[in-house]
């Protein structure tokens, strides 16, 4: 190549690279434009349902507040785009207040047909517009839709379908812990703590039959649910249950869950009996119970639980010993000195330590 031809190519190469370059930040200064009226818009569309939420809760809050005292025969009509702000507002002052507060509010949420507005929202497209439904005909006790609620319950995601089992269980108790409560036990993406909060809501004492029978009839994972619940609702029919279930052969995560929820000291020879089982999740479990239904008498079987393989099981019976009241630092200090075991030993200072924090 000439170097006449070597300068024309550089300068063809440059030229591109240039507009190369020109269209980059053509590209770049777009963008930028672009975000900055996307933010606009979005600031716009912010202050605009801002203020809309202003003048609903100026025109409607009183409204709402007064309706829990007399009942409303002048209000006003309910713009559409106000329903949802509406929901929310009075599902928030339903869920705050008493039964015997709640009437006036369902009365007057319902002759305003707020329970139009909240069947719509069953096939919204955002799911948080469909579980503010959901839980408006609950509160409500709409019946008409009892199906579709029931079909969320069973098909739709976490939160949906706990929202409907809420919702079914507002409406109707005793129908939808008849049909419902396999889903209890089934669906075991169903948190124990959510579905236990969800049923102390409902005033019905079926609950833990339901429960019992369930704990007599089911085995494995199923049973093990039911043990969590029972232990968590507090039922007090559980220490009979909890012999019977003992009286058949049970896993040891069976047993442990039994030991772990029993709270009615009469059965206490029973847990002593799971003291040397060949499982350490048992025996870890019966060193906590100790700690909760024991005795002075008990305090032998503790020590010897203190020797254990297993660090858990130790460091469970060194709880339970300071737990219990007729044992004070002194006595815990002897039976330390009584033990020839670093390994018990070094627990009980663990323990001990944790004693003078608490």
């Amino acid at each position: 190549m000439t170097g006449t031809e070597s300068i024309l190519a550089y300068t063809t190469n440059s030229e591109d690279v240039v507009q190369i370059a020109i269209f980059s930040i053509g590209m770049v200064v777009g963008l930028i434009i672009i975000i900055f009226f996307q933010i606009v818009i979005l600031r716009i569309i912010l202050i605009i349902r801002n203020r809309r939420y202003e003048k609903f809760i100026n025109l409607w809050r009183p409204i709402i507040m007064e309706s829990l005292a007399v009942p409303i025969d002048n209000a006003p009509k309910l713009k559409p785009r106000h329903a949802k702000y509406f929901m929310l507002e009075w599902n928030s002052l339903y869920d705050k207040l008493g039964r015997g507060s709640q009437g006036n509010l369902v009365q007057f949420a319902s002759s305003i047909g707020i329970n139009k507005y909240a069947s719509y929202l069953l096939i919204a497209r955002q799911p948080k517009d469909r579980i503010t439904g959901i839980i408006t005909l609950g509160h409500l006790r709409i019946t008409g839709l009892w199906d579709i609620l029931k079909a969320i319950a069973e098909n739709e995601t976490l939160v949906l379908s706990l929202a409907s089992f809420r919702a079914l269980l507002h409406i109707d108790s005793v129908r939808a812990l008849g049909e419902l409560f396999p889903l209890i036990i089934k669906r075991d993406d169903w948190p124990i703590s959510m579905v236990a909060k969800i049923l102390k809501e409902v005033e019905n004492t079926s609950i833990c039959s339901y429960l019992v029978s369930s704990a007599l009839e089911n085995d494995g994972a199923d049973l093990s649910r039911v043990i969590q619940l029972m232990d968590v609702l507090q039922c007090a029919s559980f220490g009979k249950v909890f012999s019977q279930l003992l009286a058949k052969e049970q896993s040891s995560q069976v047993i442990s869950l039994c030991m772990q929820a029993l709270r009615d000291p009469q059965y206490l020879s029973m847990v002593k009996d799971y003291a040397t089982h060949q499982d350490a999740g048992v025996r870890i479990s019966v060193a906590s119970a100790l700690g909760r239904l024991g005795t002075k008498q008990d305090i032998e079987l503790l020590i010897s639980l203190l020797l254990d393989d297993d660090w858990w099981v130790r460091y469970r019976a060194a709880q339970s010993l300071s737990k219990f009241p007729f044992v004070d630092k002194t006595q815990f200090l002897e039976i330390e000195q009584r033990i020839d075991n670093q390994n018990t030993k070094d627990i009980m200072q663990q323990v001990l330590a944790e004693w003078d924090i608490l």
